[in-house]
């Protein structure tokens, strides 16, 4: 059977798509994202009926013909370690604290991860060499649709009221403040890197416009959402991209990139030293601290990674407490082991993995990263860029917040779509090189 790319597929798969993010993403109910046991009856069926469709769709198509089956093939090497980390889960689960939980939790990741695969399996099979350029295309379409959080935040609270408040209401109650910030900061990177990170082509006015707004808006929205480990990770992933780069490219490619990083600093540092900024008041309002000791447990979390650490065993630091399970017991169990996770992506995974769980983490993690420094070779400065900076930034987020070992996740989901085509695959390149 010959597949063609045809305008009811290209519409379904940007439908797919949307789904698959608003079901992996948000949680109606909680702003909490890591539970997917919240949000209400009403919403686990949609999330259910959603990975359905998508499953039920990519089923259809990898049987009807082998060589979509063929293209799909390529695309699972990159994701190797996290079958390892599914196969661990299994292996480890009769020595779970809970094995109920754990297995109901490793239902739902699988169940999620497995649409995952079915969306890039879709795009695989319609587009072939083209199925990157297309699944960005879709994922960019979600990306748009973020900018109704602050829109919907306003209309429910008012101007007033959102503005007062603006990090408790951003996220409308189906998102953490966390969890979208680190989406905005995906959306505002791959927005920037948009023309860079795919074969070029003719761009439709709505990719046009889309990748303007987010480069513009998004920066705006990850301080309204205020997540200071957001904050911190892109300084970090950006200052050691650019050194990186420099080494990598030399000064002149990266003569733009690194001006306007001068402009910023110069500009930011004129505006606090003539008062403009009032600096105080803005350290005050980006600690979100009630007194001075949360400074030092960072909000809590340092409590927390001791009280986890004390928590592994023997046995647990080789089998883990189960999947998605933090601890044994105490007081951190329920109100975190099983509802927010460990504050650290890590931590979480080792808890819960433990050593080999983790290890395989880091695997993959450090495949991203090789598979970068070798597409060096062929790639402009703004597609490695690109990829430096998301890997860098979920690299040190992840120390403060969990955004694996739980649920499969809008960020971490974004990660595995960006990495899971042959990066050096991105045609004419050296065209684009030249163009720089």
């Amino acid at each position: 059977m010959s597949l063609t790319t045809n305008s009811k597929w290209d519409k379904l798969l940007t439908a797919q798509t949307i789904l698959f993010f608003i079901a992996v993403s948000f949680s109606i109910g909680s702003a909490d994202t890591t539970e997917e046991q919240s949000g209400g009856g009403w919403f686990i069926i949609f999330k259910i009926l959603a990975y359905g469709i998508i499953c039920y769709s990519g089923i259809y198509l990898l049987s009807r013909s082998n060589e979509a089956y063929k293209e799909f093939k390529k695309t699972l090497g990159s994701h190797f370690y996290v079958f390892v980390y599914l196969a661990l889960a299994i292996i480890f689960l009769p020595f779970a604290v809970d094995i109920k939980h754990s297995f109901f939790k490793f239902v739902v990741f699988a169940y999620s991860y497995f649409a995952l695969l079915m969306l890039v399996a879709q795009h695989s099979a319609i587009y072939k060499q083209d199925a990157r350029t297309m699944l960005f295309k879709n994922t960019l379409v979600f990306f748009a649709l973020l900018i109704l959080f602050p829109i919907a935040a306003t209309i429910l609270n008012g101007p007033a009221g959102f503005l007062g408040a603006f990090r408790a209401k951003i996220g409308c109650g189906i998102v953490h403040p966390n969890h979208l910030s680190a989406l905005y900061t995906y959306g505002f990177f791959f927005g920037l890197f948009y023309r860079y990170i795919q074969a070029p082509r003719q761009f439709s006015k709505f990719e046009l416009r889309a990748t303007k707004m987010i480069s513009f808006v998004f920066p705006l929205l990850i301080v309204l959402a205020f997540s200071r480990g957001a904050l911190v990770a892109i300084i970090l992933a950006v200052t050691i991209s650019i050194v990186i780069l420099t080494i990598k490219y030399g000064i002149k490619k990266l003569a733009i990139l690194q001006l306007a990083g001068l402009v910023a600093f110069t500009g930011f540092a004129l505006l606090i030293s003539t008062g403009v900024i009032p600096i105080q008041s803005l350290i005050s309002s980006f600690s979100r601290l009630e007194s001075g000791a949360d400074l030092y447990t960072l909000t809590g979390r340092t409590e927390l990674w001791e009280f986890v650490l004390k928590q592994i065993d023997i046995q647990s630091l080789i089998t883990g407490n189960g999947y998605a399970r933090m601890s044994g017991g105490g007081e951190f169990a329920i109100s975190h082991g099983k509802l927010f996770g460990a504050h650290n992506t890590y931590l979480m995974v080792l808890a819960s993995m433990g050593i080999f769980g983790l290890l395989a983490l880091l695997l993959f993690l450090h495949q991203c990263l090789s598979r970068t420094f070798l597409a060096m070779k062929v790639l402009p400065a703004p597609a490695v860029a690109y990829f430096l900076i998301i890997l860098f930034v979920f690299m040190f987020h992840s120390v403060v917040d969990s955004f694996f070992g739980l649920n499969l996740g809008g960020v971490f989901s974004i990660l595995l779509i960006s990495f899971t085509y042959p990066l050096i695959n991105i045609k004419n390149e050296k065209s684009i090189t030249n163009n720089l």
